[in-house]
C-alpha cells in the first residue's frame, strides 16, 4: 500500500504550508480511521499475488484547485484527466474496486 501522509486534514494542511513539503507531497493526505480501514481491508481480501493500491484522501490539503496548484508549481508537466476543485493528484481507485476501501471525509 502507498499510504501518504496519515493526519487529520488541519494537521496536514499545516505541515503543507511549507512549501517544499506540500510540493514533494503533491499536498496528499489520508485520515488515520481511513488508513486503518485499509489495512484491514487488504488483509481481509482473497486476490492472488500481490497489487499496489494508493490509500489517499480524494482531496488536497489546499484552498486553491488542483489545476491552478499545477499550473503554478509545476508548469512544464502536461495536465491529464479532469482535476474538478480540489482532487487529489493521485487516485484511490484501484483500492475501491479491489478492497471496497474509499476515504470517508467524516472520519
Amino acid at each position: 500500500m502507498r499510504i501518504h501522509q496519515v493526519d487529520p486534514k488541519e494537521t496536514c494542511k499545516k505541515d503543507h504550508e511549507d512549501l517544499e513539503i506540500g510540493k514533494r507531497q503533491l499536498w496528499a493526505w489520508v485520515n488515520p480511521t481511513a488508513t486503518a480501514r485499509a489495512c484491514l481491508a487488504v488483509l481481509e481480501t482473497d486476490f492472488k499475488g500481490h497489487e499496489i493500491f494508493n490509500i489517499v484522501a480524494p482531496d488536497t490539503t489546499q484552498d486553491v484547485d488542483s489545476r491552478e496548484l499545477a499550473k503554478k508549481h509545476f508548469p512544464n508537466v502536461e495536465i491529464r484527466g479532469d482535476f474538478k476543485g480540489k482532487q487529489s493528484f493521485f487516485t484511490s481507485e484501484k483500492a475501491e474496486k479491489m478492497l471496497g476501501w474509499s476515504h470517508q471525509e467524516q472520519e
